[in-house]
């Protein structure tokens, strides 16, 4: 349970939460109530329906899925050096480093948020005109186009080495294929949730950057909203992907609703250790079966290797 994967995937459903939690109120109350002019309405949209602190969570969201990504390309190119992948010690610098990149890149929200008489709501007042532009190109840059390229990449190269592996020979037969097929599960999930942020972030974040060029062309659109709407989506949606591809998780998450007691060890679909060293023990115990009842044969008989090939190979 306690591995740096999993540990990143707290992180990341605590991203999730922060921005429903200060985004979701917003599209549901805005028109039920009036919102204040003024100073008290600068200061609302400030810290509250601004949306600041939403999309710190957002952004946080994405350096997670690009630190998880790293973990799981070391994890699973280079298992055993390691100082190139995310240990215990390191976890908590890389947490850090995630929300306060996430906290700092938002932290100019807290200054241009301004109440806008004529729209009703809050709006980014920037002190000079080139300022939104610069600010939206680097979102785009930032938060899009170098998270979206970093995960195609160390991914693809995950993807080319596992799905490699199934088909080799190996002397360590099942426990081989054991672990192969447990890191794919991961894989599987952490490639499914990259994709729906892929989908869900880049439309509003290219809707912003033209909206920092020309106003009027996302003005009283429903191309914004709509985008908004979107980002909102995949912060919901990866419960239910974590659902779909971890029976573990659905136990654990159906004794949470109910309020059961179980014990069972939620999410351990991730610790790829533990399985591994689960499905080892197994196997010898099966080897030791198979080695008793073939000792007479194997005195004069050469062994014959055999290669296993995993039923996920073509998946």
């Amino acid at each position: 349970m306690r591995t740096p994967m999993n540990y990143l995937l707290v992180n990341l459903a605590i991203s999730d939460i922060t921005l429903l939690l200060f985004f979701t109120p917003l599209f549901i109350f805005r028109g039920a109530f009036e919102h204040p002019t003024g100073t008290s309405g600068d200061v609302l949209c400030t810290f509250i329906t601004g949306g600041t602190f939403a999309w710190s969570g957002g952004y946080t969201s994405a350096f997670f899925l690009v630190a998880i990504a790293i973990e799981r390309y070391f994890a699973i190119t280079r298992p055993h050096d390691i100082r190139k992948r995310i240990t215990m010690k390191k976890l908590k610098y890389v947490v850090g480093t995630c929300w306060f990149l996430a906290l700092a890149f938002n932290a100019i929200g807290f200054l241009v948020q301004r109440y806008n008489e004529e729209e009703k709501f809050c709006r980014e007042e920037w002190p000079f005109a080139h300022s939104p532009k610069v600010y939206s190109a680097l979102s785009l840059t930032t938060i899009g186009l170098i998270p979206v390229l970093t995960m195609f990449v160390l991914y693809s190269r995950v993807v080319q080495t596992l799905w490699g592996q199934s088909n080799r020979c190996t002397s360590e037969g099942f426990v081989k294929v054991a672990a192969i097929r447990n890191r794919k599960k991961v894989t599987k999930i952490v490639l499914t949730v990259s994709t729906v942020y892929t989908l869900c972030w880049l439309p509003e974040l290219c809707v912003y950057t033209t909206s920092a060029y020309d106003h009027s062309l996302v003005k009283g659109n429903i191309a914004y909203p709509a985008a908004v709407a979107l980002v909102t989506v995949n912060s919901a949606v990866n419960p239910l992907i974590y659902c779909f591809h971890s029976g573990r998780f659905r136990q654990n998450l159906v004794a949470l609703i109910c309020g059961g007691r179980r014990r069972s060890e939620s999410l351990r679909d991730f610790d790829d250790e533990s399985h591994s060293k689960k499905a080892s023990t197994d196997i010898q115990k099966m080897s030791t079966l198979v080695m008793d009842s073939t000792a007479v044969d194997s005195l004069s008989q050469p062994a014959i290797p055999v290669c296993h090939r995993s039923n996920e190979a073509h998946v």
